[in-house]
């Protein structure tokens, strides 16, 4: 599962914080683009990864609005 998040509207700061509060619960791979980052997440321990996916796009928008 892959989601692309706008440099406009979120920090990387962010991206790398939900990464490590989810890092016992999935991998996640960051690609740097010129005006987004998109994030992969590979082995993810949960059956329901829209799920895991969908809180972490959440975590994410909550810690890039701080």
């Amino acid at each position: 599962m892959k989601l692309n998040f706008n440099k406009t509207i979120y920090k990387n700061r962010g991206i790398r914080e939900a990464i490590d509060q989810f890092c016992n619960i999935a991998e996640f791979k960051i690609i740097d683009l010129e005006n987004s980052w998109d994030v992969e997440m590979v082995n993810c321990n949960y059956n329901d990864k829209k799920r895991v996916f969908d809180e972490f796009a959440n975590y994410v928008l909550s810690v890039s609005q701080n």
